[in-house]
């Protein structure tokens, strides 16, 4: 009897409780234990519980053991004396459950794939018998068909990435007289993209189908007489234009074909989605060929091959072709990708521990503040190498919006489209940044990703600020760092006389490539309230490259709000707001962008109120704002 989802699912569940019961009545023996070594005897509910949990284990064993009956090597059920023996095999056999499962969803897509390959290398075109296109087409269709015909197993996603040319290539032969004219121009666009204009426009005018297949035109609604009016006696004269002369047409004689055959039976086109074909791993029967840990399967087991795109043909990949291959990318990234095998460390254990993005989010800027002020491709040169780790939390995000954005990236690189040789000389860190930048969206998706982190780290554990401005009855407090992401080093002013304290302070924030600079301002509940007006500007113009994310006097931080090109303005800090932060980030993936920050202070004062004379103090620095000084 094979192990069902649903038996599995009980199981756990007893096994869990199980668990839970040990750790009771262990803990209320544990407490006995003082008890009996001074010869007291144990209460006589606590060795009913004991037991009662021995008799338990043994039943959830005896029934484990049973589930393994269908398996050729089931272990010794003496030898499964503990809870973590119990729970490895139950999962072992959750593992090959799953396997099953993945098998039959393989077996289901790659059955309907074979039949809409099949449908493509019938296709005939009725006008041209000898179509280049269409059989350059049907070429590939019949490797891909080779291929998948013996597989047993392989990635569906990736196969119905392959898939989708020849899916859209179907729905268009097929519906070009009942599709509407918006669908049949994306499918056009998408056939001309994989195939060729000659094969795209050939599906659209109905030139493509079954050999004897009848055609039914489009229906064409009438067309309503346009209306004559009567000529008057006398028409108004007119200089006689010089009109072509009219050449008649003979009506085209009409189009016969043979009497059809009986139909096939018809079958369903499946729905594929993904991404423009990539690699995509197929299991083909074959000789034995060495395992991954180099020991050769027996004859007859199921060799993993892959099909790689190398120009406009596909390539089978040996196993051993691609070990070497992946061998070599991973010696390349030792060398000029240090930052990716860091971050790809970290999302490993993101994902081996189950983090929800939240809590991943809070630990790593627990860790380190200062990650989205360091570019992704210079983090492995920042804490000893570590914070490259940190970066995890964007690759969490890039596999939770595609699947396989990580584990399968190496695979995916192809030097070939590229024209670039696959040796010592072959830029792995840059290709890898090209990627996660081109397929990832980094353009769109790094703004997203520090707001979602502002919304997770503020207050606690915080960003690393650049700068901060602290707002007190007496004084306004200016703290910077260096430029330099992570520094400690810090200066501060303190700022005593209105005339410098209620002013602009201004400076210049330098960004690299997908980095942002923090900064905020903050004070405790004061007695005269602050307005403050918040302008970002890059070459003079003003810009809206920034978060802000304003927290009240109670309560938690409101959402991200995006910085407004004219600048934004927020009132009575001090009373209704107790921090703003101000996050200007620079989304080109390649250039640094120099912004001018300008915050200013103003002093809500009542009008009912009486001016306020300050004290001819001198300032704490003969230099103006330090802002003013960057």
């Amino acid at each position: 009897m094979m192990p069902t989802s649903a038996r599995l699912d009980e199981l756990r569940q007893r096994l869990s409780a199980l668990r839970a019961r040990f750790g009771d009545v262990g803990a209320r023996a544990a407490a006995a234990a003082v008890e009996v070594s001074a010869s007291a005897a144990p209460p006589q509910g606590l060795v009913d519980d004991l037991r009662g949990t021995a008799v338990d284990f043994d039943g959830l064993r005896d029934a484990i053991v049973e589930q393994l009956s269908a398996f050729p090597n089931r272990p010794d059920p003496t030898n499964l004396t503990s809870l973590k023996a119990l729970d490895a095999v139950l999962t072992a056999m959750e593992r090959v459950e799953a396997e099953h499962a993945r098998r039959a969803v393989w077996e289901t897509a790659r059955d309907e794939a074979l039949a809409v390959l099949a449908r493509v290398i019938a296709l005939v075109h009725r006008e041209d018998a000898d179509s280049t296109a269409l059989a350059e087409c049907q070429a590939h269709a019949r490797e891909l068909y080779e291929g998948l015909e013996s597989a047993p197993s392989g990635d569906v996603e990736q196969l119905d990435a392959h898939m989708r040319p020849f899916v859209e290539l179907i729905t268009l032969a097929e519906g070009w007289n009942r599709l509407d004219d918006e669908h049949c121009a994306a499918l056009q666009d998408a056939i001309t993209h994989n195939f060729g204009r000659q094969l795209g426009l050939a599906a659209l005018r109905g030139k493509l189908g079954q050999q004897g297949e009848a055609v039914t035109e489009p229906e064409t609604p009438p067309v309503e007489p346009l209306p004559v009016e009567p000529m008057s006696a006398e028409p108004p004269m007119a200089e006689p234009i010089a009109t072509p002369p009219v050449v008649e047409q003979a009506p085209p004689e009409p189009v016969t074909y043979a009497p059809p055959p009986p139909p096939p039976p018809p079958v369903e086109t499946p729905t594929v989605t993904g991404a423009p074909p990539r690699p995509s791993p197929v299991l083909t029967s074959n000789a034995a060929a060495p395992a991954a840990d180099g020991r050769r399967a027996p004859p007859g087991s199921p060799v993993v091959v892959e099909l790689r795109m190398s120009g406009e043909r596909v390539q089978v990949e040996t196993p051993e072709a691609r070990r070497e291959r992946e061998a070599l990318l991973e010696r390349l990234a030792e060398d000029s990708a240090r930052w990716w095998l860091g971050a790809r460390a970290g999302w490993e254990s993101l994902v081996q521990r189950g983090l929800p993005f939240a809590e991943a989010v809070r630990e790593t800027l627990k860790r380190f503040p200062h990650l989205l002020s360091v570019p992704l491709s210079r983090s492995d040169e920042f804490d000893g190498g570590k914070l490259a780790e940190g970066y995890a939390i964007l690759l969490h995000r890039l596999e939770k919006e595609e699947p396989g954005f990580v584990r399968e990236a190496l695979g995916r690189l192809n030097p070939q489209l590229t024209g670039r040789a696959m040796n010592a000389n072959y830029p792995l860190g840059q290709e890898l940044y090209l990627y996660i930048v081109a397929e990832g969206r980094l353009y769109k998706t790094f703004p997203e990703l520090l707001r979602d982190v502002m919304v997770h780290a503020l207050p606690e554990p915080g960003l690393w600020l650049q700068a901060a401005i602290t707002e007190a009855d007496d004084a306004t407090t200016i703290v910077t760092r260096p430029e330099q992401p992570g520094g400690r080093r810090e200066e501060s002013r303190r700022l005593t006389v209105a005339a410098e304290r209620f002013t602009s302070h201004a400076f210049s924030v330098k960004t690299e490539p997908l980095t942002a600079r923090v900064f905020s301002v903050q004070a405790d509940e004061l007695a005269e309230p602050i307005d403050l007006e918040i302008h970002l500007k890059e070459n003079e113009a003003p810009t809206d490259r920034a978060w802000i994310v304003v927290a009240p006097m109670t309560g938690k931080p409101e959402a991200p709000r995006k910085q407004r090109a004219g600048g934004t303005k927020l009132e009575r800090l001090g009373k209704d707001t107790r921090a703003v932060w101000i996050a200007a980030f620079n989304s080109d993936p390649n250039a640094e962008k120099t912004y001018e920050l300008t915050v200013t202070l103003k002093r809500r004062v009542a009008a009912s109120a009486p001016p306020r004379v300050e004290p001819q103090a001198a300032p704490s620095s003969g230099k103006s704002s330090v802002f003013k000084k960057r």
